[in-house]
């Protein structure tokens, strides 16, 4: 696949039983590459497409990258890898669609026969992103700063016991 702009179709891709894989540019999916320092790189992905016994077609695989986010507490660029790995089962073409209960993959209602690839890929980054980035306190430039002001605003009735002497 060559662009984010593609789509698949889930039920088509598993009478065949195929499998996709490529990369992405990280540069071409916007969400992520808002959050980003640095929006070079690719996104790697490969998905496969089955039938289980009771006829629920599934999507498994895994989807990973390298990506460069801002560490909130020094506000320099770490490198954060993703490992995603991929598993889902279709449940029904709308929400409220009966389908077999799915225990052992996420479920993914498909409201269209296709899905947008680079939206499929980018939600999966997304999620696997910390939520607070932060270089380890032993990698991070601004850890004993931060160390440091913590222990000396550690006691704020300590600084009023000082200013009530002084009166």
């Amino acid at each position: 696949m060559s662009g984010p702009s593609q789509y698949f179709e889930p039920l088509r891709l598993a009478e065949t039983q195929e499998t996709l894989a490529g990369q992405l540019d990280v540069s071409s999916l916007p969400r992520l590459a808002a959050l980003l320092a640095d929006t070079s790189g690719s996104v790697a992905f490969e998905l496969s497409f089955s039938r289980s016994d009771n006829g629920t077609v599934r999507i498994t695989g895994a989807i990973s990258t390298e990506v460069q986010l801002l560490c909130q507490r020094c506000l320099q660029p770490m490198a954060v890898t993703v490992n995603s790995p991929v598993s889902f089962a279709m449940t029904g073409t709308r929400p409220g669609d009966a389908a077999a209960p799915v225990t052992d993959a996420e479920p993914l209602v498909l409201e269209d026969h296709r899905i947008h690839l680079g939206t499929f890929v980018e939600d999966e980054i997304l999620l696997g992103l910390p939520m607070v980035p932060m270089h380890a306190p032993e990698q991070c430039p601004a850890a004993a700063d931060v160390d440091r002001a913590g222990r000396e605003h550690n006691r704020p009735f300590e600084i009023l016991k000082a200013l009530k002497s002084k009166t």
